[in-house]
């Protein structure tokens, strides 16, 4: 305290800090010389801020993660104070976004610090989102920046991964693996999507008619008999029109891919009587006959009629059925008599063998082969062996050897079966067959 005659000077020892004491208060009184006190006055001291500190955020980086195609009320909150001792320097009154001249940043903030996205985030178009936030005090003075993370999450697509879209497989090169690191990915973690507990997936061909039943082979059907070494004496019984085939003009084949030969039976009109210079009708106790099928239910779901693939039967006189393949009540039937020499005829044997599939009324194409070793017989349907749900075998119905008939021949057809009973002795449909067949119903001996 500095004292001249009429006044006195307060000063300060040092300088003060609002940040420390922003108030001081204190009584001042005059001394006279003789020691005696004056009456005392109060003295109140309030240390004006200054702006001297910038705000300083909370944490040094903030990260956060959300999920893609959400717009989010609030992603993360930043928060930032200031050590000046007053409102006007000590509160924090804005934040920014820095862009860096980018505007392309779909996020905001407000004034409490609140960053929110104002689009729907993508996964494909950035995985991280990296801003740059300042704080700004009520005197306009700026903080350091901090980085706020937003990390998108790889959103969860239910589906198949890992499926090539081309296979190349080479002839006789073996089994190959066509989906080898195929996965199922099910979105197990994600709530929308409860926990799977059992997967169910089946690979078909598609293919609406026998023509394209393979169509990605670049080989016709004749083509790939050719390289793959067909049996020499595999006989087809299905052959396009023309000259040497003259027995099939009757039939009405439907083009398909590559020229592939088609034909439509009808039960009505279209059937072949194959001579017997084409095909031997004894076919001993060993052959195979394979066919490419599609086969719906008849019209008046009649259980009794019987719709011939192929079938053998005196050509006049008698009525009897030496062989056949034909379809009843959806059932695929071989027939097989055995004739008065291959057996004695006082000793059933088997004669007809009967499988119940569900591949024979369901209108699609399907391979069958039927391979013959008398006794046995196999059936194949589209390449696999078959195999009765309950573990059983065909039915099998034996009969007696059909006894000697002298001075009767035989009819070979494929799509009916000869009436030899009729007076005229022409042919006539056993029943209506309305299926379609492609040119690989064969007939081997092996």
């Amino acid at each position: 305290m500095v004292i001249d005659e009429n006044e006195a000077r307060l000063r300060v020892r040092y300088p003060l800090n609002c940040e420390k004491r922003r108030n001081y208060k204190f009584d001042i009184a005059a001394v006279g010389c003789d020691g005696s006190y004056s009456n005392t006055v109060p003295v109140h001291i309030t240390v004006t801020d200054v702006n001297e500190f910038a705000p300083v955020f909370s944490q040094a980086a903030y990260v956060r993660s959300v999920d893609e195609g959400k717009i989010y009320d609030e992603i993360v909150r930043v928060e930032a104070t200031d050590r000046d001792c007053t409102p006007r320097y000590g509160d924090v009154c804005k934040y920014e976004i820095l862009n860096d001249g980018d505007r392309s940043q779909p996020f905001t903030i407000d004034n409490e610090g609140v960053i929110r996205n104002t689009e729907q985030l993508e996964y494909d178009k950035s995985h991280n989102h990296i801003l740059s936030v300042v704080a700004y005090d009520c005197g306009m003075m700026q903080s350091a920046p901090v980085m706020v993370t937003i990390k998108v999450n790889k959103p969860c697509r239910a589906g198949w991964k890992g499926l090539a879209e081309r296979v190349d497989y080479a002839p006789g090169t073996g089994p190959l693996a066509l989906f080898p690191a195929a996965r199922l990915e099910a979105c197990s973690s994600d709530e929308r999507c409860p926990g799977v507990t059992r997967i169910q997936a089946a690979v078909t061909l598609q293919a609406s008619r026998a023509g394209v039943a393979c169509d990605r082979d670049t080989y016709t059907l004749h083509s790939q008999r050719t390289i793959c070494g067909l049996d020499a004496k595999t006989v087809d019984l299905l052959p396009s029109p023309g000259v040497g085939n003259e027995w099939a003009k009757s039939l009405k084949p439907d083009s398909g891919r590559d020229g592939e030969q088609m034909f439509e039976f009808d039960g009505e009109s279209t059937s072949a009587v194959v001579p017997e210079s084409i095909l031997q009708h004894s076919l001993g106790s060993t052959f195979s006959i394979s066919t490419w099928m599609r086969h719906a239910p008849p019209p008046d779901h009649d259980k009794h009629r019987k719709e011939h693939v192929l079938c053998l039967a005196d050509d006049h006189k008698m009525n009897r059925h030496h062989y056949a393949l034909f379809v009843r009540n959806c059932r695929l039937i071989l027939l097989l008599r055995r004739d008065f020499g291959e057996g004695d005829l006082n000793i059933f044997r088997p004669a007809e063998w009967r499988w119940k599939l569900p591949e024979v009324c369901d209108n699609e194409w399907h391979h069958y082969a039927v391979n013959v070793r008398f006794p046995n017989v196999d059936l194949f349907v589209d390449g696999e062996p078959y195999r009765a749900p309950d573990g059983r075998g065909p039915e099998v119905i034996d009969d007696w050897p059909l006894h000697p008939a002298h001075g009767l021949n035989t009819t070979l057809v494929v799509g009916a079966c000869w009436q030899g009973t009729y007076p005229s002795g022409a042919l006539s449909q056993h029943s209506s067959l309305e299926f379609s067949l492609i040119t690989s119903v064969e007939s081997s001996l092996i």
